[in-house]
């Protein structure tokens, strides 16, 4: 009766284990970031891998992968969504050359369509090249619903879903 017992406790314990780590709700935020975004998206973590919890200003190594994760609640159904960086260098907004595609729906799961509600985990790899200044940069990464996938031009005027800036060195 007791092995049954502790059968039972120890094959839950294994199963809510496995439920955290295959959801990213084990993950936490290793970086400050700035909520940039349209307020109605809950932002769970923030993390840019590899980078020292807690640390004010990451690190980027040049000639190395890096990994941004982003936590959140779809506040809303999002049928297409889109990503860019920006780095802010010398006072002007310019686009990260490193992103590849536009599509964050691949980057992100669960995949589009997302229902309102759902918990999201999106993930984007990224190289900082070797050419890359040695500049501190705040960056922007946003994700934006688009009513067209196929699309190439991004609507200014869209508030995007998620917006976290933060502070990286690259070194």
């Amino acid at each position: 009766m007791r092995l049954t017992i502790l059968c039972v406790l120890a094959t839950a314990l294994v199963v809510l284990f496995l439920g955290h780590v295959v959801s990213g709700e084990d993950l936490e935020t290793n970086v400050v970031f700035t909520n940039c975004g349209n307020g109605s998206t809950t932002i769970h973590y923030v993390r840019l891998d590899p980078c020292p919890r807690d640390n004010k200003v990451c690190l980027l190594h040049r000639g190395t992968q890096h990994a941004m994760k982003i936590g959140f609640t779809a506040a809303v159904p999002i049928a297409n969504l889109r990503q860019n960086a920006h780095g802010k260098v010398f006072g002007r907004w310019l686009p990260f050359l490193g992103m590849g595609s536009n599509d964050a729906c691949t980057a992100s799961t669960p995949s589009c369509p997302i229902q309102a509600g759902t918990r999201v985990a999106y993930e984007h790899s990224f190289l900082v090249r070797s050419n890359y200044p040695k500049i501190t940069v705040e960056s922007r990464w946003t994700l934006k619903e688009t009513t067209n996938e196929d699309s190439e031009e991004e609507d200014e005027d869209t508030v995007p879903l998620v917006c976290v800036k933060i502070i990286g060195r690259i070194v």
